[in-house]
């Protein structure tokens, strides 16, 4: 009977030991999921945006501007992106990640210093002739509840004319 008694206590009190590990998995496999949610709706703007014509609306720029910026946000109870101008927090619910994408516009001077700076970017409405390559920044960020930092990712591309 002691026997019994004494192998039971051995027994919690490994289990005990084990127990923090098994927590610590739970946590990291959830950052995990979200940092991998993140990059994959990353990259799917960005290859949506890539495949677009070079003249399309969402990367043409207004006239005068350097940059065109759009900022989304996934919802978590319609699941779909809903723009930052339609949001609504009473029918939306929480926002799972915000996305921000920006598009410059620039010819191949930018280029001499093998760095390619937003200070050298071209306004809207130039010369077509002088727009020789857009650039394309899609910033992902999980908005998340959870204690730690939220998972950030962001992605560029380049779109040649």
């Amino acid at each position: 009977m002691i026997e019994a008694l004494l192998a039971g206590v051995l027994l919690l009190i490994m289990a005990l030991g084990v127990l923090p590990l098994f927590t610590q998995s739970l946590s990291n496999n959830r950052q995990g999921r979200t940092a991998s949610d993140a990059t994959n709706e990353a990259r799917s703007e960005l290859e949506r945006m890539v495949a677009v014509d070079f003249f399309h609306a969402d990367l043409t720029i207004a006239d005068g501007e350097t940059e065109l910026t759009r900022t989304d946000y996934y919802s978590e109870t319609k699941r779909r992106w809903i723009s930052d101008s339609s949001w609504n927090n009473a029918t939306d619910g929480m926002r799972l990640f915000t996305r921000d994408v920006t598009v410059r516009q620039y010819n191949f001077d930018a280029l001499d210093d093998e760095l390619l700076e937003a200070s050298e970017a071209q306004v809207g409405g130039a010369d077509p002739g002088l727009i020789h390559f857009k650039e394309i920044l899609v910033e992902v960020e999980a908005n998340s509840l959870r204690v730690g930092p939220n998972k950030q990712v962001t992605l560029r591309a380049v779109k040649s004319f």
